[in-house]
């Protein structure tokens, strides 16, 4: 719906893409910006953070175990 007193042009809530200008070319241009951006957005940002996420835990998970092997063998010899 437009709003003259919104802050944005457009968002994209929820999967749905809102549009808040009022001039149908301006309105035009940000369903078109909102569209790319989501599409963007969820098909390869998302994916990439996730897949980074996963990188990470993996490697968190590896180095707790070599604190605790060090942590170990300090405990034995003190």
């Amino acid at each position: 719906m437009p709003d003259k007193t919104a802050s944005l042009s457009g968002e994209v809530k929820n999967g749905s893409i809102y549009i808040y200008e009022i001039d149908r070319e301006k309105a035009i241009q940000t369903l078109k910006h909102e569209l790319i951006d989501y599409l963007i957005t969820s098909r390869i940002v998302k994916p990439l953070v996730n897949l980074l996420n996963i990188l990470i835990k993996a490697r968190e998970a590896e180095i707790y175990k070599e604190k605790e092997k060090i942590v170990e063998i300090f405990s034995k010899t003190i």
